[in-house]
């Protein structure tokens, strides 16, 4: 069974963050004209890699230790977005998938996100990152967008929902 822990409270942060997402794509190149064929397949992830370079003993001591608890891939990690505390969108509300729009209800996978829950007008700025749920699916907000009168939001994301969530999930900010 796959547990989930949390990067432990240390002094510092990493000297140095690349964070990015890994897409699953194949190309095919036609030897005859040359022609290009992209193909997305689902499975895009994201990756992460950093350098602490000196580390207080207390702080090494942690690290080593959630090293030892994550048993190689066994387990999974929920890190902080180092470097970037707040979103940049006011993100105001209380925001939620919600299921309901239209007719019939939403079985929401894919790139498109519908939310309610937040105050009215609020923004979101592309870029901003969010769980669905907390410890869910980190997503990334691919456009600017604001809330309508009612607090609704469709919102552009990436990588693809992988599994739908349940209405009344809380999107929740990583940033």
């Amino acid at each position: 069974m796959t547990t989930l822990y949390d990067w432990p409270s240390i002094s510092r942060e990493p000297d140095a963050v690349d964070f990015g997402l890994r897409s699953n794509t194949q190309v095919f190149v036609s030897e005859l004209s040359g022609e290009v064929q992209t193909v997305e397949l689902p499975g895009a992830r994201w990756t992460l890699s950093f350098r602490l370079l000196t580390l207080e003993r207390e702080d090494a001591a942690r690290i080593e230790a959630l090293l030892g608890k994550l048993r190689g891939q066994a387990n999974r990690l929920r890190l902080p977005v180092f470097g970037r505390r707040a979103p940049r969108g006011d993100w105001a509300g209380t925001p939620v998938v919600n299921n309901e729009v239209g007719s019939p209800t939403l079985s929401q996978t894919g790139g498109t996100l519908w939310a309610s829950g937040f105050t009215p007008y609020a923004t979101v700025r592309e870029g901003d990152l969010f769980n669905l749920g907390s410890g869910g699916q980190l997503l990334m907000v691919l456009d600017d967008a604001q809330a309508d009168s009612g607090g609704w939001m469709q919102l552009a994301v990436q990588p693809n929902i992988r599994a739908a969530p349940a209405h009344g999930t809380p999107l929740v900010s990583a940033n």
